[in-house]
């Protein structure tokens, strides 16, 4: 189907019955952004009419429920071999009958949760390249700094977690976690060093005049998070990585709106920067309490900012398990505890 004949399509099936039903301009039109859709000639058409058109999210679940009617349409069709055009017609009128309201009703009824489920997948798998980058970003912050790391320590022993060189059972509840100051800061400062997204775009709503530069209404404007963070007046010494700007007594990201912004800013702010900080946050006390990492080659790896900040060729990390004294585990003594681990495990 072309341009020209989904605007046949409009005419017959909406313009004329909004005439019909005397709605004038009181109505608003969606649809998807399938090439007719977004065809001039149906464009020019909705421009002509006046007509309200709803822009399309990209992936957008509102026709969820009409898109699987659809589906159990078309399979119910495609099984009666139809010959021609007239008895197609009648094979997708008759099976369309067939439906049982039931089925319309438990769409609608399962759409909520339904919208929970994908979102949350989405919401995982768009966050693996950026958590895996900040992660990354931490492990090295941590090898390039040990006073860092024995402060993140000590926190953790003041507060009871750590307890004789081991982690203690039952006091990492997500209260404790979210309770733990300087954890925070080392966070709050790797995603200020680096972040992994270097921007973002947003539309300009409406023609607005910054610094003297005319930005037009439409027109798509990316900022840049990275460079933010490196110019912004109110951190001291940038290139440091320096957690306790964050602390209670200095909070240099509280003496301004937008000059932090790791994960965007705004009402279009990151929708999983709650579950990206706290992964971090649990990483970090696992690194601080349960081993000794050091780098596994001569240097430091150069680190790039494409596509994600990440070091070329990855980083290479030796790790060596604690004991309740803090005394390495050898590699002998891990391989039979994790043989004795599996030999006991039930399954």
């Amino acid at each position: 189907m072309y341009g020209a004949k989904s605007r046949v399509i409009l005419e017959g099936n909406l313009f004329q019955p909004s005439r019909d039903l005397r709605l004038g301009r009181r109505f608003t039109f969606q649809q998807d952004n399938d090439p007719k859709h977004t065809a001039k000639p149906t464009l020019k058409g909705f421009k002509w009419k006046h007509l309200n058109v709803l822009s399309w999210p990209s992936q957008s679940p509102d026709f969820n429920p009409i898109e699987n009617l659809w589906y159990d349409l078309k399979i119910a069709v495609y099984q009666r071999n139809s010959s021609n055009l007239k008895e197609l017609e009648q094979f997708c009128l008759e099976e369309w009958a067939k439906i049982p309201v039931a089925t319309c009703a438990k769409l609608l009824e399962t759409y909520l949760k339904r919208l929970v489920a994908e979102a949350t997948i989405e919401l995982i798998f768009a966050a693996f390249a950026t958590t895996a980058s900040a992660s990354t970003s931490l492990i090295m912050q941590l090898l390039r700094h040990p006073a860092v790391l024995e402060k993140l320590r000590e926190e953790l022993r003041t507060r009871g977690i750590l307890h004789n060189g081991c982690m203690c059972e039952g006091e990492l509840g997500l209260d404790t976690i979210v309770s733990l100051k300087y954890l925070d800061c080392v966070i709050k400062e790797v995603l200020r060093l680096f972040t992994p997204v270097s921007g973002g775009y947003r539309t300009a709503l409406q023609t607005f005049e910054l610094d003297g530069v005319q930005i037009p209404k439409g027109w798509s404007v990316m900022y840049s998070i990275r460079d933010t963070h490196d110019t912004s007046a109110v951190f001291k010494d940038v290139d440091a990585f320096d957690p306790d700007r964050f602390s209670e007594e200095r909070c240099e990201d509280k003496e301004g709106r937008f000059h932090y912004l790791p994960f965007g800013g705004g009402i279009r702010s990151c929708l999983g920067k709650q579950l990206a900080t706290l992964f971090l946050r649990i990483l970090a006390i696992e690194l601080a309490s349960t081993s000794r990492f050091e780098l596994a080659t001569r240097n430091f790896p150069r680190v790039v900012t494409v596509p994600v900040v990440h070091p070329v060729d990855g980083l290479k990390v030796k790790f060596y398990g604690l004991d309740s004294n803090q005394n390495e585990i050898s590699s002998d003594l891990l391989a039979d505890i994790k043989t004795e681990e599996l030999l006991g495990a039930e399954v």
